[in-house]
């Protein structure tokens, strides 16, 4: 994530999107886990079906990467500020 982040959106938006979008998907999905996990444990006195599931969001998430098209080149503001000159 911490090449791709700058790779895609540029190293000026990076933060913006850690702290505004990535950073409340991780708090919500970490915290619904566990309870997820307890619940699958109370209905079948297993943790199996709870690892099978995360594993494979693990692997999902691990091979959704592989998905994205090439980036585009970055945006240099700089360089039009330099042109409308």
């Amino acid at each position: 994530m911490g090449v791709a982040l700058p790779t895609y959106f540029g190293k000026q938006h990076m933060g913006s999107i850690r702290g505004g979008v990535i950073s409340p998907i991780i708090i919500v999905v970490s915290s619904f886990s566990p309870l997820l996990g307890g619940i699958l444990w109370s209905e079948e006195s297993s943790y199996k079906s709870a690892f099978v599931m995360f594993g494979a969001a693990w692997i999902k998430g691990g091979l959704l990467p592989l998905t994205l098209g090439k980036p585009k080149p970055p945006h240099n503001q700089d360089s039009e500020i330099a042109i409308a000159l």
